[in-house]
């Protein structure tokens, strides 16, 4: 790759740490510009439209999201990896070209997203007309859910080392209940992020119910866990569960 706008734009607010990831990303023979100024790594994506971004959200500030929209609609084939803090919770699950990598992550994920990427380029699945299903890997996070371990990027629950991969709906609705562990899921809220797709409210409604009850077999084993149903309101999960650091 020679082409200036296959190198991967990289916008780091911290200096020391972008040039950790720079240095870490050259040594598996990519391509990097890191700038750690906003405007100045907004200008160079102008000219030069890169097609791998990786962007701390906290350099773009309060306008973050705006900036990344802009960016692509200037360039809808680039692929974006927003870095977030690690409590930072936002809603765009459905942006085409977009993931989201919370800190602290493993830099071999973040090389794992980046290789994936690429081999879709290579296969000729870019900008539209890569679907959300084939837009994968999903958000790079893992959770404890009482005594199960469960790897929301490789779709992966364990239990006592034992493992079993989840499909992607299957992963994309025990996130969701994860990532909102003891509180009240509305079952509105699930359907608009999970069922994107079909317009059927009532067929999205029976399919909802029943991969509730495929995680509720799925869980079965921790007795202490409880998958609740408030009819006709939503879905709660009890118990202790939390999301832990990826190794």
């Amino acid at each position: 790759m020679s082409d200036d706008n296959f190198k991967i734009l990289l916008l780091e607010e911290n200096e020391n740490l972008g040039v950790m990831m720079s240095d870490f990303l050259i040594r598996r023979n990519f391509r990097v510009d890191l700038i750690s100024n906003a405007k100045t790594g907004f200008d160079s994506f102008i000219e030069i439209k890169h097609k791998m971004c990786i962007i701390d959200i906290v350099l773009f500030g309060e306008d973050a999201f705006k900036l990344i929209d802009k960016m692509h609609e200037l360039s809808p084939e680039t692929y974006i990896i927003v870095l977030l803090p690690k409590l930072m919770k936002v809603e765009r699950l459905n942006v085409e070209n977009e993931i989201h990598l919370s800190k602290p992550f493993s830099i071999e994920d973040l090389v794992r997203i980046i290789k994936y990427k690429n081999r879709l380029k290579a296969n000729g699945m870019t900008g539209e007309r890569v679907s959300r299903k084939s837009l994968e890997p999903i958000e790079i996070k893992t959770y404890k859910i009482g005594k199960y371990i469960f790897e929301v990027h490789r779709k992966r629950l364990t239990l006592d080392g034992q493992s079993c991969y989840l499909t992607t709906k299957e992963a994309g609705l025990l996130a969701i209940i994860a990532e909102n562990a003891n509180t009240l899921i509305k079952r509105d809220l699930i359907l608009e992020k999970i069922w994107v797709n079909d317009n059927d409210s009532h067929r999205k409604a029976r399919s909802m119910d029943v991969y509730i009850c495929k995680l509720r077999k799925l869980l079965i084993d921790d007795p202490n866990l409880y998958l609740v149903n408030h009819h006709g309101v939503g879905y709660q999960i009890i118990g202790d569960v939390h999301e832990i650091e990826n190794a």
